[in-house]
């Protein structure tokens, strides 16, 4: 899991930008997939207005990376998830096309 975001719980501020905001959003959902946050802990925890946190996240529905959880409010999408394997894939195939270059300087 992620650590807790830089400044929960101690210096997040009304300040922070709708950029900041999301990807903060996503981190404190980040091993919670099965049951998701609510609206209202999320807010407490960015010390931010619930409202605040109910337009974030609706972009990030609409983006398709959360969606409501079964046990009320929001958790991480499959979409979300689809995207860490695509990562995981490209970093394998970089991994099989160096082991393949390594090959042909080293004759192996």
């Amino acid at each position: 899991p992620w650590p807790q975001p830089a400044g929960v719980g101690n210096q997040m501020s009304k300040d922070m930008n709708s950029q900041e905001r999301i990807v903060q959003i996503v981190k404190l959902l980040v091993g919670k997939e099965l049951t998701g946050m609510l609206n209202k802990d999320l807010a407490t925890q960015l010390k931010q207005s619930p409202v605040t946190i109910c337009r974030d996240l609706a972009i990030l529905q609409k983006s398709g990376w959360v969606e409501p959880s079964p046990y009320g409010g929001y958790r991480l999408s499959p979409e979300f998830g689809r995207l860490s394997r695509v990562i995981a894939r490209g970093f394998q195939k970089a991994r099989l096309e160096l082991t393949t270059e390594e090959d042909r300087y080293t004759g192996d």
